[in-house]
């Protein structure tokens, strides 16, 4: 019965310590406007009760604002592919970014890791935002204007 009892306890633990789950590109489908992923720059992820994905950081802040869901949420390192806690990376916006859904905001690890990536891609009026501007598309579209 002990050994039942601390069975469960792990297994219990262990869905609690889940993290945001691989995108499966060309399969996965967005939670908000139901688009596959295929841009690999773009995604992010609230991971709760359940994972839910999303195309952009715009889609999960669109979601957010329909729906009472609360979890961890992450975003996609666009040099990297690695998950960052949504709280602790870097935005990078540009109307020539051409995203999911016609998102424009990108995430980096750092501030360096996005101002290079916009040199490198030459990206027009590329500018990093913070990450409540990030999740409302229109304050960057009105900033751009």
């Amino acid at each position: 019965m002990k050994r039942l009892l601390m069975l469960l306890a792990a297994i219990a633990l262990a869905g609690c310590a889940r993290g945001p789950e691989p995108i499966r590109w060309g399969v996965d489908a967005c939670d908000q406007c139901r688009m596959v992923f295929s841009d690999h720059r773009f995604g992010a992820e609230i991971v709760g009760a359940r994972v839910l994905k999303f195309d952009g950081v715009d889609e999960l802040g669109r979601y957010e604002r329909d729906h009472d869901v609360t979890g961890r949420r992450y975003v996609l390192d666009a040099d990297t592919g690695k998950w960052l806690p949504i709280e602790t990376a870097t935005f990078l916006a540009s109307g020539s970014l051409h995203g999911p859904m016609g998102g424009d905001v990108l995430a980096f690890a750092d501030v360096p890791a996005a101002e290079a990536y916009a040199r490198r891609e030459k990206l027009v009026n590329a500018h990093v935002v913070a990450l409540a501007a990030a999740l409302e598309q229109k304050e960057l579209q009105n900033a751009e204007h």
